[in-house]
């Protein structure tokens, strides 16, 4: 699983490279002390189909889906005779 102190309530989400050319996502935020803290491999914590239905939406949203649109699209998707939008498993 991931941890992250309650006390987080803001960070950004970075797209890293390894070396052998696969990416992957990290979280970062500012700790207490005022360090950055950098939790790696956020993409490889979540459902794989899940992670799909994600990168979905974040490319519709990257090229200017108004976010109405994004709400209908999400609130039809299916998965596994449950809907996606409940946001149980994911």
């Amino acid at each position: 699983g991931i941890f992250c102190p309650k006390s987080v309530n803001r960070g950004k989400i970075i797209k890293a490279t390894a070396p052998d050319g696969t990416k992957r996502y990290d979280f970062q935020f500012v700790n207490k002390r005022g360090h950055k803290t950098t939790i790696e491999g956020l993409s490889d914590k979540f459902n794989p189909e899940y992670w799909n239905y994600a990168k979905l939406i974040s490319g519709v949203l990257r090229y200017g889906m108004p976010i109405d649109q994004v709400l209908k699209l999400v609130a039809g998707l299916e998965l596994d005779s449950q809907s996606i939008n409940t946001w149980k498993m994911g």
